[in-house]
């Protein structure tokens, strides 16, 4: 989902909501919500485990597309931002710790760049994702209707 923040939502908006579209305001959501809630929800959540405070965090920021389904809105896009933010600041520094809690002595570095590893690979997918979406849900110029009595 973050690859198609970057990826995706700057031509979607552009696409729905026109040039004028506040992509750079909407973006700045994220690391707003994040800077302000890490270390409030560290704080709240100190005495949690860190495996279900992935999972609930990643459950939240998984379900954050789905605003989007809702319609073409600009509300609809805010909440699917503020709603992954909101996932990543609960799950994003527990992976860290879960990281380097299973690590061995002197084996951090691996497992913590195991851990990003999914990161990086998704790249090579979404760019290619991102334009089928696009061209299927959101073309830059719309098929003509189809007369459905002919």
């Amino acid at each position: 989902i973050f690859r198609h923040v970057d990826a995706t939502l700057p031509k979607y908006m552009l696409r729905e909501f026109g040039p004028k579209a506040p992509f750079g305001l909407i973006y700045a959501i994220n690391p707003l919500f994040i800077i302000t809630l890490v270390p409030i929800v560290g704080l709240l959540t100190k005495n949690i485990a860190s495996y279900p405070m992935i999972m609930y965090g990643s459950f939240v920021a998984g379900a954050s597309p789905f605003w989007i389904c809702i319609g073409n809105y600009l509300w609809a896009v805010i909440l699917f931002i503020v709603t992954l933010s909101v996932g990543e600041a609960v799950f994003s520094p527990r992976v860290y710790e879960y990281s380097m809690k299973i690590s061995g002595e002197g084996k951090e570095g691996l497992y913590t760049s195991l851990a990003s590893a999914p990161i990086f690979a998704v790249k090579l997918i979404v760019g290619g994702m991102s334009g089928w979406l696009l061209e299927t849900f959101c073309a830059e110029t719309p098929p003509p209707v189809r007369n459905s009595r002919a």
